[in-house]
């Protein structure tokens, strides 16, 4: 027989075409095998009309539903139902096209039928643009507004299957950009905030604004116009690792150096430490600034604190009170301390004992400078340079 005129009617009025499938026809119960489940969970319902020579049909047809990408396109997957119930011209339809048919591009359904149990070829009855119906499927594995129950983490994940980065935004602002590098996670977030190394990895930017990550490995807590790591596009010698864990122009430019805070500090040795303060610099390798104002740990191992204290030497360690001139370690290995109030040391618990210029502390009693011998005793000599000691 001919299906002259055969449309399905009203496909473009939102009161048939296409719907859910109705609960036992299209969605998976628990009484449902593991298989059926999956088709059932992406099934839904399709609704038409057969009119043949403008006449309502009634009685049984052979269908086949071809999902298309376009009008007249690819054919993306077929389903073919024998013995379909048609009365008064309409029928209906349950489809299940695959987890992966509607992942938000176009899609066409087309439309063949034959008398019922005939070896007669398809006919065309018609194809329509499917509308958003169909996508609720994609939509309810989507993430929810209201929040997921039941997700499993090994499985489930908001974000990106490709190795393009995702951006999480407030009124049109970037406020936090993830991306990777051979599958490890860097994490850009805050303000103008930006990583310059294309090959870096597990780098972080935690907030702030005008901060920049050079090297993998390299973290900014937040602040402004920080810098982590040393970038070197020529070879692969980058100065990673390093941490700023905030402040204002902070640079921690040394392999795993780390700065707290303050301002305008440098930390550019391997393994160099800035706790904080103004202007201070950590240069050398396994260096330490405490913290204070304008000092400099130069050596390596060495270690400055306080005011304008500089270190030049190997495992020196000096201390500067307030007074801004500076006080230097030019000798490996020393401790050098400026005081211009002099020293107190507690003698005993809950007591204290002023320590003058020239004098030293020994054995519970304020003593001249002096050496202690060889053999364990003990010279005296108020002149202290000829000991190595100044006096201040």
């Amino acid at each position: 027989m001919k299906f002259l005129n055969g449309v399905l009617a009203g496909l473009a009025a939102a009161a048939i075409v296409v719907v859910l499938a109705r609960a036992g026809a299209g969605f998976a119960t628990d009484d449902d095998p593991p298989a059926q489940k999956a088709i059932l969970a992406n099934a839904f319902t399709f609704q038409g009309r057969l009119n043949i020579d403008g006449v309502p049909f009634d009685g049984d047809r052979d269908f086949v539903f071809r999902l298309l990408d376009a009008e007249n396109g690819t054919v993306l997957a077929t389903i073919e139902q024998q013995d379909v119930a048609v009365a008064n011209g309409l029928f209906s339809a349950t489809l299940a096209f695959g987890a992966n048919a509607f992942p938000g591009d176009e899609r066409w359904l087309s439309v063949e039928a034959r008398a019922a149990g005939s070896s007669d070829p398809y006919v065309l009855v018609g194809q329509q643009v499917l509308s958003a119906t169909p996508y609720a499927l994609h939509a309810k594995n989507a993430w929810d507004l209201a929040g997921n129950a039941g997700t499993n983490p090994n499985a489930n994940f908001l974000g990106t299957t490709d190795g393009a980065a995702l951006h999480l935004g407030l009124k049109n602002f970037g406020g936090l950009r993830i991306s990777q590098v051979t599958g490890i996670i860097n994490m850009i977030g805050g303000g103008d905030n930006e990583l310059d190394d294309p090959n870096a990895y597990a780098a972080t930017i935690a907030g702030g604004n005008d901060n920049r990550v050079h090297s993998a490995g390299s973290t900014i807590g937040g602040g402004s116009n920080n810098n982590a790591g040393t970038l070197n596009l020529a070879d692969t010698n980058d100065k990673a690792y390093a941490t700023v864990a905030g402040g204002w122009f902070n640079d921690a430019l040394g392999d795993n150096a780390f700065i707290g805070g303050g301002f305008m500090n440098d930390a550019t040795g391997s393994d160099s430490v800035i706790g904080g303060g103004f202007q201070n610099e950590a240069s050398g390798d396994y260096s330490v600034v405490v913290g204070g104002k304008g000092n400099k740990a130069m050596g390596e191992g060495s270690m400055a604190a306080g005011t304008a204290a500089y270190v030049f030497s190997k495992g020196s360690f000096v201390w500067g009170d307030l007074d801004s001139n500076i006080v230097a370690s030019l000798t490996d290995n020393q401790f050098m301390v400026r005081a211009r109030g002099g020293f107190v040391l507690t003698a005993n618990r809950g007591s204290t004992l002023p320590v003058d210029p020239g004098f030293i502390y020994r054995d519970n009693t304020i003593v001249p400078w002096g050496r202690v011998t060889a053999t364990g005793g003990y010279t005296a000599n108020a002149n202290g340079e000829n000991f190595g000691v100044i006096t201040v």
